[in-house]
Parts: structure tokens; C-alpha cells; sequence
């Protein structure tokens, strides 16, 4: 620290680095309830396809998805929910 003629290295430091995997199952987190504002949305029943301009005409009730026969591509109407939870 006092002779400024000796030629240093600079700061040197050494450390290690170790890792380690931590699983956690949901049973050990704690039981936390988020309120999303949704929790009594849900679809309602089928609109079927003669039924939709009168039912989606209001823009009250809106489409989710399409409802078809099973193992075809014939549509028959579509699944929905209020507008405040679409």
C-alpha cells in the first residue's frame, strides 16, 4: 500500500457457486384465492344456429365457440356467455 513503484495485480477475489433444485408440490403451498371478478361466469346452454341473430342480436349474450356433431364438421350452433364475463 505504500511503495506506488510495485507493480500489482489489481482486486482478486475467489468464491464458488453452488446450485441446488427445490420441488415444491401445490399441497405444500398455502391456500391463496385470487378474486378474478369472473367467479360466476360460465356458458350458458347451446344457442343453436336458427336462434343466433335473435340471441347475439342484443350484444348482451355473446358466442364463445362453435358447437358441432360429433366426429363431423356440421355446426349446429355455438356455446355463450353474457358480455360482462366474455
Amino acid at each position: 500500500l505504500t511503495d506506488a513503484a510495485e507493480p500489482v495485480i489489481g482486486y482478486i477475489g475467489a468464491g464458488a457457486v453452488t446450485e441446488k433444485r427445490l420441488f415444491i408440490a401445490n399441497t405444500e403451498l398455502p391456500d391463496i384465492r385470487y378474486e378474478t371478478g369472473y367467479a360466476g361466469c360460465g356458458t350458458i346452454d347451446t344457442v343453436l344456429i336458427k336462434d343466433a341473430p335473435t340471441i347475439f342480436g342484443s350484444m348482451t349474450i355473446l358466442p364463445l365457440y362453435n358447437i358441432y356433431i360429433p366426429q363431423t364438421s356440421i355446426l349446429i350452433g355455438y356455446a355463450a356467455a353474457t358480455a360482462e364475463c366474455t
